[in-house]
């Protein structure tokens, strides 16, 4: 019987050929994006889950200097203190944040991964010694521990015991052999040593601490006792301590910068369901259509005796080969995407178990076809000779499911469009617009100690592409910051609070290379008075000061206010800013960095050039050249990586929904033969016929459009709220959108009505 079910299956499925094939191909693209998606929600969430307790491990945040953001760089002594100080607690750690960085072993440098830490956060998160001793922790023992990872990978089957390891100039001496983590991890090491004894203290705030409490206890209650409780330290004052899940740590972006952030791909994964939903939902219209065309053929069998049972596994075996072949096909998609899904998303679990997942989620895809088709042959089979004899009376309702699945599969399809056209539309007028500062043709190199030969800055100054220089100044992004609390200032209201400034130590040709722009008065210059200060429009607007040259602010006199510049990211307003001369001191610090601006499109060339030089000049040390404009788009990172996908997502949607069109246009000619044959006897031309379906669904992709740009105009405009500088949503990317569907649209009918409108009207009749 099951070989009788699968032979119909088959000559139904080669029977409507060109339907069998889109539904395929559709749930096969469907469900490759959606098992991605999936695969790379789970990977995110399940970051370190394999520690014993994670659940109950948190990382301590603490305010930044100038209180406007949560900042994990915390002081060493604040892990051992909230240990002492809160019972609740069961253990207390903290490591210096790892890093990617070159070592050089046996005069070769190598990537790899150093932490420091200490004994308690080795114990907190189970760490063996396998081989050697524990004194690698020490302080300043200048020796090291290796992972069994990094050891077979830097010394194979050698043991690496003795071995000298070279990073940042200094020497370390392998001590230990010390069990690993895979890089499904926050805290990945290749190494890991004991810290210098100058930074255990309370006033150098550069250390990770992580706490766990212990079984039992409420966390929401034990967080809010630590947000309440302030510390008093070596005048050191920390207070609205807060806790990051350790579960939270790897999408939060409080210690990374993501490729794509969580929320981002929240946005990618239900694009992911949106896909199969319609690729499934087009299916299952069709499947659902072809029903109602078998309703004689199906109402002959329940006289004939078949029962719901085996009607119900007739129908179901077509479904089950359908998404037989989806999965083999869809598995094939996988394999050709992994390589650039990996990339992206930093997945790193083996083809088996992303296979073995992917053919999970389909698995759950399957069930929910079933479940539906189950319900819809359900409903046909028990008023299957009710139908067949009134067969015109349920016309409407077929039309109604008909029209509805198109104009729902037209209203994801246009949605995503419109959305994806939003972000690209913004996106680039960021990248465009006036920031505030010269971003464009400017670039920096630098090594880890400061840059002291004469001989390569000049040559790179006689680069006939460089236009400019500037030695030993950090660039505006990425720069070292330093603030100055703002108690009192002339003309303060009374309800005024004070505040943090971040002072910058500059001078006017470092003011000119950033091209920030002056609003009023004048430029910082060698010939200002020692105490003059130029501040940014936020700092002239925190003082609520409407005419700010020549008043004092910490002892300094306003000479003039500069434009906002924005550095951080899209979404990150501007601070309280204050540009200042250099101090005189004995000791001045010269930051290894070199800037540079470059003629426009010479950056490749240039860059090849002064690399050249600086592997002569640093040959087993590290050293970078970067572009700033690069730099500053690492800000939106995310958002390029999301854009990305949205753009390849959304010509997949709306190739799945015209599909989804094509196909239900194809059964409905076929179902409307007759009548348009009918049509023809009694005089109808062609371009009649053609405009009769035109006209109906004209209408459907007008209703869509209205449904679909309304509510991608309310998703978006919230999305665009989230930048500083916005664009507008203009007429023209609805107009643009429409034009291109109805276009699609027009074709598909062209092709598929006027196939069905050239045939013999006698011909038809009598195949009837």
């Amino acid at each position: 019987m099951l070989y009788h079910y699968i032979k119909i299956a088959v000559r139904n499925l080669l029977k409507y050929k060109t339907q069998s094939i889109i539904s395929i191909l559709g749930l096969a693209i469907g469900f490759t994006f959606f098992a991605l998606s999936m695969l790379w929600i789970h990977y995110e969430l399940t970051y370190d889950s394999f520690h014993d307790g994670a659940d109950r491990i948190y990382l301590v945040q603490m305010e930044d200097m100038a209180g406007t953001r949560q900042t994990t760089t915390t002081t060493h002594a604040l892990a051992a203190y909230l240990k002492e100080t809160f019972p609740e607690i069961e253990s207390s750690s903290n490591n210096h944040h790892p890093y990617m960085n070159d070592v050089i072993i046996d005069g070769i440098k190598q990537q790899s991964c150093i932490m420091f830490t200490n004994e308690r956060y080795l114990d907190m998160f189970d760490i063996k010694t396998v081989e050697g001793s524990i004194d690698f922790l020490a302080p300043n023992s200048k020796k090291i521990a290796i992972t069994q990872q990094a050891a077979a990978r830097f010394f194979g089957d050698e043991s690496p015991i003795g071995k000298e390891v070279s990073s940042y100039g200094t020497l370390y001496t392998i001590s230990a052999i010390i069990t690993g983590w895979s890089e499904h991890s926050n805290m990945y090491y290749d190494f890991i040593s004991g810290y210098e004894q100058a930074s255990y203290s309370w006033g150098y705030a550069s250390w990770i601490t992580y706490i766990k409490l212990k079984k039992g206890e409420d966390f929401e209650k034990f967080a809010t006792k630590l947000a309440a409780h302030e510390i008093r330290k070596e005048h050191v004052v920390i207070n609205s301590l807060t806790l990051l899940p350790l579960s939270k740590l790897h999408y939060s972006g409080a210690m990374f910068i993501l490729n794509v952030k969580f929320n981002h791909l929240i946005i990618f994964s239900i694009v992911s369901a949106l896909i199969i939903f319609c690729a499934l939902f087009n299916y299952l219209t069709i499947f659902v259509s072809r029903l109602y065309m078998r309703l004689r053929e199906t109402a002959l069998r329940k006289i004939c005796g078949s029962t719901n049972g085996s009607l119900f596994m007739l129908y179901s075996v077509e479904l089950l080969i359908i998404l037989l072949l989806s999965t083999v096909i869809g598995m094939a998609f996988l394999e050709i995407a992994l390589p650039a899904f990996k990339e992206l998303s930093s997945v790193s679990s083996t083809k088996g178990e992303i296979y073995l997942e992917a053919i999970g989620y389909m698995f759950v895809i399957v069930l929910i076809a079933l479940l539906i088709v189950r319900f819809s042959i359900y409903y046909v089979n028990k008023r299957a000779l009710y139908l067949s004899i009134k067969e015109t009376s349920d016309g409407r309702r077929r039309n109604i499911f008909r029209k509805s699945s198109i104009m729902l599969q037209l209203i994801v399809g246009l949605g995503i469009m419109f959305c994806s056209v939003v972000m690209i539309k913004q996106l680039q007028f960021w990248k465009n617009t006036d920031i505030g500062m010269e971003r464009k043709n400017s670039a920096m190199f630098g090594a880890l100690f400061p840059i002291k030969n004469d001989v390569l800055v000049k040559k790179v100054t006689e680069l006939p592409m460089v236009t400019d220089m500037i030695e030993g100044s950090y660039p505006l992004i990425g720069r070292p910051k330093y603030y100055e609390q703002v108690v009192n200032w002339e003309g303060k209201p009374e309800d005024a609070e004070s505040f943090q400034i971040e002072l910058i130590e500059t001078n006017e040709e470092y003011l000119k290379f950033h091209g920030l722009v002056l609003l009023e008065g004048e430029m910082l210059s060698d010939k200002s008075p020692k105490e003059s200060i130029l501040l940014n429009e936020k700092a002239v607007k925190v003082l609520g000061w409407h005419k700010p040259i020549g008043k004092k602010i910490l002892d300094k006199t306003v000479i003039g206010v500069i434009k906002d510049f924005y550095l951080a990211s899209y979404s990150t307003p501007s601070t309280p800013i204050g540009f200042v001369l250099p101090r005189e001191s004995e000791y001045t610090y010269i930051p290894p960095v070199v800037l540079f601006k470059y003629q426009e499109n010479t950056w490749s060339e240039c860059k090849k050039i002064i690399e050249e030089w600086m592997k002569q000049e640093y040959k087993n040390e590290s050293f970078y050249i970067r572009n700033i404009e690069e730099v500053y788009d690492e800000a939106l990172k995310s958002e390029n990586a999301l854009l990305t996908m949205l753009i390849f997502v959304a010509f997949v949607c709306m190739l799945i929904s015209v599909f989804g069109v094509f196909s239900l246009i194809t059964l409905t000619c076929e179902q409307r033969r007759k009548e348009i044959a009918i049509r023809k006897v009694n005089g109808a031309k062609r371009i009649n016929i053609l405009l009769m379906f035109f006209d109906e669904y004209f209408v459907l992709l007008v209703i869509a459009s209205v449904i679909a740009f309304s509510v991608g105009y309310f998703i978006m405009s919230s999305w665009i709220e989230s930048f500083i500088l916005q664009t507008e949503i203009s007429w023209w990317i609805y107009a643009v959108i429409f034009c291109f569907t109805l276009l699609v649209l027009a074709l598909t009918i062209l092709w598929r009505v006027w196939k069905a409108a050239v045939q013999n009207p006698a011909e038809v009749i009598k195949s009837e």
